[in-house]
């Protein structure tokens, strides 16, 4: 049976494995043991509570866990199913100050251990339906069979949902049910009798259809949309969302002394803090999360657009909440296309948020997925767009206001932020512009940096602050923003032939995109083209341009970087506001270069709001447009996929109702079975098990001669280096500096050995070291002689804890030679009884730096040499490689050798950079203990 570390979430294929694991591990037995402690303080102290008996035994039997005096602590129901562990609760209310917060206090002997203030009474439940909501949806399809319109016939309904999930036109199906055998197995004739079928199942909240019109224009506009409150009580009684819902608000502290904040999700900011002292004790906040994008539905041909309006909730946890498959973000409305003026996008925006207005107000009572009743109020939070949508949203001029504070276009450019803008006073000043007989309208709100809305669909939401929820953007600002200006910058001022050069020949890395032709030939660079420019750039500019103007372009990195982290501190976010003023500091260099006259761009202005986002409504993960820009796929261009391209929109909407219908009887089903549907239609490519490292099942090369695997794959002295591994396998300790002879029978068995089994690459799973509810981190390190590349690794020579945990130190840089196992006919021979798991030759580079170089922050490193000149080399076990790195050679200010390729940059140069910007992962877990 598979089982999990409880503390480092490795996966092992049995429990023994664990058990051994742990056993190894010093830090994980550390890490176990402080949980324990702390877990059974917190049970003892509530049984006294409770006046019950503390009898040790009783204590693990409560809490599920077992503890041997001989072997190690292991977690039983948290280590294999981490997600079914809830902490209880030890919260008392205080009747004296209604928001009291109550606090779940470290125990003494932990004081490190995080605290976390709870805000009393919040999201109290008012009783129980009796029935859970989808039960009672789909009572009476007990008469059909176990798939309802499809009686007994598992098939039928696979095949249904299959036809209204992907985007198969209805004639596609007709014709593919013009197969008599289908039409007996499926039970259908044609599309006709599909939908029908579908149509007769429950459905959640269903599209609407109506015409709008405005003063400006004569014409009337079709406006498609669905109840939002109605959507915001399918997401509380969906069952795929239990255990992933917050229903009050909290203050995570980073130690028991309460002086560091933590942020996560949107019920550790101070938004939902804030919210929640404005309404009656026991209330529950329904953060509503809106976005609005328009999106182009065809590629080349026909220019057909449609303008989605999604919306979510920010009770569902951020993890669960951006993953396009886990549907929490639904599809609420299509606005009309076309230049949309303001005045009729505000219009349609009022209309379909209508049935918010009252209950933020006065509060609803809704249903979660157990069946418990709350008193809901559905609060604007966050409004998740890009700038130009932003403005409009907001009433503000685009390109002269900013839409959170009072700043204007002349101040875009300073280390500064402005006054937060109040939605009362917008409101009061559009309202004094158009009064009878105010002559300086036009004036005035160009002051303000407002445009004339009479109408704002935000006005009447009780509570909201449109300014406040307009939330920080990723994507557009930073990735295709700041980002992408930065980098223009840096391509004016460097030779674009030597950077080019440099680029072609940086080494490939997984995951990031290798430039074989360069750089500067590109355009229309999409987000993941910047993101790979971003990597890499930085090695490959020192020495071309001035060392202020890199130290700008890492200032920018450093920022882009950590405000992407999934777990914040006051720590990290004063981080941000160094590299922050550092790039402010430094940006003049590219005034006095000649390649920028002013800095007043909207999106450099918009850095300055990032820290009072995340303090607000949690990490950005949390509302990034690139989860809107994906939704575009499904709920807008496979929709419009569906249709036959005339009046598309209505067409759309019925088809999204059917793949919504069908995604509810699939959750009823999986419901009715005791588990979780998951709606991917097609497993994840990159999952790997939750292992730490993954092989082929048969190695691509059975039996490699020694003597090939030197000429091909650059092994020098494998036997020698063998027998070194041999003698700490064996634990033979050196005798007054004199290494210890292997006994005969191995150094036979060495001596007799002539060839070995090959793998060319490597998968790496490690955990990410933020939060763990994030997936695994995976990449791969390449050893094959076929494609002449030989990656360079991350190896942990000291401690047995995960990447990313404690930094680089204990870790060293080597380049993978060989992936290998002995012939199974050696293997014993050579080692003995005791097996090692796969082996990997690497040539090593020495310690990386502590001090990280002052031009581009990054920790130098070199190759490592023995004292007689030949190339530090050893053989390790696979599982002690904790991930894929890359490193960049100091170019300096010369030319590039032209004659080297990116498979033999490593060999042309001896010192490097260790790049830390290879990837979000990279950039959290290569430091040293003195980087935040």
């Amino acid at each position: 049976m598979e089982s999990r570390c409880g503390a480092c979430r490795r996966r092992f294929s049995k429990r023994s494995d664990t058990n051994r694991h742990i056993a190894n591990s010093s830090a994980c037995r550390k890490e176990i043991r402080r949980r324990l402690r702390t877990r059974l303080g917190q049970i003892h102290a509530e049984l006294a509570r409770h006046d019950s008996d503390s009898d040790p035994e009783r204590l693990h039997e409560h809490d599920g866990l077992r503890a041997s005096p001989r072997s190690p602590i292991v977690f039983q129901d948290w280590e294999e199913h981490p997600g079914s562990f809830t902490p209880p609760t030890f919260s008392t209310a205080f009747r004296s100050n209604p928001y009291r917060t109550t606090v779940e206090e470290a125990s003494e002997e932990d004081e490190d251990a995080a605290v976390i203030k709870t805000f009393p009474a919040a999201g109290s439940t008012l009783g129980h339906t009796g029935a859970v909501r989808i039960s009672e949806d789909f009572a009476n399809l007990t008469a059909d069979g176990p798939y309802g319109p499809w009686g007994e016939s598992k098939t039928a309904w696979e095949f249904a949902r299959w036809s209204k999930i992907e985007a198969v036109r209805d004639s596609s199906i007709s014709r593919l049910l013009q197969i008599k055998d289908l039409q007996e197995i499926l039970g259908a004739k044609s599309a006709r009798d599909v939908n029908a079928a579908v149509d007769s199942l429950p459905a959640p909240a269903e599209f609407n259809h109506c015409e709008v019109s405005v003063d400006v224009v004569d014409t009337k506009f079709d406006l498609y949309y669905r109840d939002p409150l109605r959507v915001i009580a399918d997401l509380l009684a969906d069952p795929t969302f239990e255990g992933h819902l917050h229903f009050s608000p909290e203050r995570h502290f980073t130690d028991s002394t309460q002086e560091s904040r933590q942020y996560t999700g949107m019920h550790t900011g101070d938004w939902w803090w804030n919210a929640q002292t404005k309404l009656k004790s026991g209330r529950t906040v329904v953060p509503v999360i809106l976005s609005t994008d328009k999106t182009q539905l065809t590629s080349f041909t026909g220019k057909q657009s449609c303008y989605p309006v999604y919306l979510t909730i920010g009770n569902i946890e951020n993890h669960v909440r951006r993953q396009p498959s886990a549907r929490a973000q639904r599809l609420i409305g299509y606005l009309p296309c076309g230049e949309v003026d303001a005045q009729l996008f505000h219009k349609c925006m009022a209309i379909i948020c209508q049935s918010l207005f009252k209950p933020a107000k006065h509060g609803v009572k809704l249903v979660d997925s157990r069946g418990n009743v709350r008193r809901c109020h559905p609060l604007l939070a966050a409004y998740v767009a890009d700038y130009p949508e932003q403005c409009l949203v907001a009433c503000v001029r685009y390109g002269q206001a900013c839409p959170r504070c009072s700043t204007l276009r002349p101040g875009f450019g300073d280390d500064s932020v402005g006054t937060l803008r109040e939605q009362a006073d917008t409101l009061a000043t559009i309202h004094a512009a158009n009064s009878p007989g105010h002559g300086e309208k036009g004036g005035m709100l160009t002051a303000a940096g407002l445009n004339d809305v009479p109408a704002p669909f935000w006005a009447e939401w009780r509570h909201a602050n449109i300014h406040c929820a307009l939330t920080s953007d990723i994507l557009h600002q930073l990735v295709q923003g700041v980002g992408k200006h930065v980098v223009e910058w840096l391509l004016e001022l460097a030779p674009e032939r030597e950077l080019d050069a440099r680029m072609q020949r940086l080494p490939e890395a997984h995951g990031v995109r290798h430039f074989k032709n360069g750089v500067s030939i590109l355009s229309n660079i999409s987000g993941l083209e910047h993101k790979a420019i971003y990597a890499q750039i930085l090695g490959c500019v020192h020495g071309l341009v001035p060392d202020n103007a890199v130290r700008a372009a890492r200032a920018l990195l450093d920022f882009l970087y950590t405000a992407q982290y999934e777990n914040h501190s006051d720590a990290t976010l004063d981080g941000l506001t160094t590299a922050l003023s550092e790039f402010h500091k430094l940006k003049r260099v590219f005034s006095i270069e000649g390649v920028r006259t002013d800095f007043n761009l909207p999106k450099l202005h918009a850095m300055q709001h990032y820290i009072e986002c995340i303090r607000l409504f949690g990490t950005t993960d949390g509302y990034n447009t690139e989860a809107t820009e994906r939704l575009h796929i499904d709920l807008a261009k496979h929709a419009f996929d569906a249709t036959n391209k005339r009046e598309f929109v209505a067409q759309m909407c019925r088809w999204l109702q059917r793949r919504e219908t069908m995604h509810w009887f699939a959750t009823y089903l999986a419901w009715k079975s005791n588990t979780i549907y998951d709606a991917r239609l097609r497993p994840v490519a990159t999952q790997v098990g939750g292992k730490p490292i993954v092989l082929a099942k048969r190695p691509q090369r059975p039996r490699v001669d020694l003597k090939d695997l030197a000429e091909e794959n650059g092994v020098v002295n494998f036997k020698q280096v063998l027998e070194d591994f041999l003698r700490c396998w064996l634990d033979l300790a050196r005798y007054r500096g004199w290494q210890m002879q292997l006994p005969d029978v191995h150094a036979n068995a060495v001596r007799q050995l002539d060839a070995v089994q090959v793998w060319n690459h490597v998968t790496f799973s490690t955990p990410n070291t933020q939060t763990k509810d994030a997936p695994d981190v995976i990449n791969k390190a390449y050893a094959s002689a076929s494609r002449s590349r030989f990656d360079t690794v991350l190896v942990k020579i000291n401690g047995e804890d995960v990447a990313g945990v404690g930094g680089l130190e204990g870790t060293r840089v080597g380049q993978l030679r060989a992936i290998f196992k002995l012939p199974a006919l050696h293997e014993h021979q050579v080692f003995g009884d005791q097996l090692p798991g796969p082996l990997a030759f690497v040539d090593w580079f020495t310690k990386p730096h502590t001090a990280a170089d002052h031009v581009n922050g990054m920790y130098s490193l070199e190759k490592a040499y023995r004292a007689d000149g030949r190339r530090e080399s050893s053989i390790i076990e696979l599982v002690d490689v904790r991930r894929a790195c890359q490193l960049v050679p100091k170019f300096g200010t010369g030319q590039v050798d032209r004659k080297l390729r990116s498979n033999t940059i490593l060999e042309g140069y001896d010192k490097f950079y260790l790049n830390q910007y290879l990837d979000k992962d990279a950039y959290r877990s290569m430091y040293w203990n003195d980087k935040i």
